[in-house]
């Protein structure tokens, strides 16, 4: 599932409009955390943005003010809530990508996310800014949705993985069961057990025989019920799977046909690390060899205590920084 495009957690790339937004509209509801957030600590959804947006919300934060609300209250749940789930990343030394070309002549400041957006694709990118989604980097007044999505298609797969372990488990508990009694069962006991059933329908009454057949009759309907109840969860978790996915494939920023090895390496952190170098190189499809140079050349990649991450959380910023900067 983590290798399939529409598989595992999302990828949502976030630039600083849609984070500005989304913390006035919790602000304004008076909620520490929205669909965004929730999403990202149920492991729905990956939130990811280039280190400049990091820079931009501090930048930018007291502009915000005039939608109601100050610089403090802003920050403040943008660090408590929003920092905790978000991991920034150096794109610096990332292949630019003909497809953010027109990003760079509408607005050299969204290049970032743009560069991002194709190293990590399959993904979407989280904004209503349309010097990106001109561009097929997500569309405008989706990225809401989008995450309500991820969330909905990631409850289905929860559903399903369930279903198979509780069919996994009455199977494993019955087939030694099953087993042991036959194995018990010698060929005269079946030739006996045989005669006397012969002799009980011979006896019975036409009464006995119908009320017997209508027995029958309903163990079936009951084993039936049970086998269409189970097909029917089956076919509606696929369904409901097919649906989200549907939906999210329609902004999704598509992969190259053969990405590169700094773009492998990149996604396989963003959806499973941290990674060891061995397993990295693995997952990528890559030797120890190529992956290693590349680890250590692009600040895109981290090394940490628990393996290979891409890009890392950053902390809050004291406030004396955040009013100079405003200056």
């Amino acid at each position: 599932m983590e290798r399939a495009p529409l598989g595992g957690p999302q990828l949502g790339i976030l630039d600083t409009n849609t984070i500005f937004n989304d913390l006035i509209y919790q602000l304004r509801h008076r909620r520490e955390e929205g669909a965004m957030i929730a999403s990202a600590r149920a492991g729905a959804v990956g939130l990811l943005a280039s280190s400049h947006v990091y820079g931009e919300v501090y930048r930018r934060a007291p502009s915000q003010e005039r939608r109601g609300f100050s610089t403090g209250q802003i920050l403040g749940l943008f660090e408590r809530r929003y920092l905790p789930h978000i991991r920034f990343v150096d794109v610096a030394g990332l292949p630019l990508g003909v497809r953010a070309t027109a990003v760079l002549e509408a607005d050299p400041d969204d290049l970032p996310t743009a560069q991002l957006a194709l190293t990590l694709a399959p993904c979407h990118v989280y904004t209503d800014d349309p010097d990106l989604t001109d561009a097929g980097f997500g569309q405008q007044r989706n990225w809401l949705g989008l995450i309500h999505s991820s969330d909905r298609a990631m409850k289905v797969d929860q559903s399903a993985l369930l279903l198979a372990e509780l069919v996994r488990w009455g199977w494993r508990k019955a087939a030694p069961w099953t087993e042991r009694r036959l194995r018990e069962i010698g060929p005269m006991e079946v030739l006996l057990g045989g005669a006397i059933g012969l002799l009980v329908l011979s006896a019975l009454p036409a009464s006995g025989l119908a009320r017997l057949e209508r027995t029958i009759e309903a163990g079936e309907r009951c084993i039936a019920g049970a086998g269409e109840l189970g097909a029917g969860a089956g076919l509606g978790l696929l369904g409901e799977r097919a649906r989200q996915t549907g939906y999210l494939a329609q902004s999704l920023v598509p992969a190259d046909p053969v990405p590169r090895i700094e773009a492998r390496l990149a996604r396989e952190l963003a959806v499973r690390g941290p990674l060891g170098l061995v397993d990295l190189s693995r997952a990528a499809a890559a030797t120890r060899e190529e992956a290693e140079p590349i680890l250590a050349r692009l600040p895109c990649f981290v090394s940490e205590a628990s393996g290979w991450q891409l890009g890392r959380h950053l902390p809050a910023r004291p406030r004396r920084q955040v009013s100079s900067s405003a200056r």
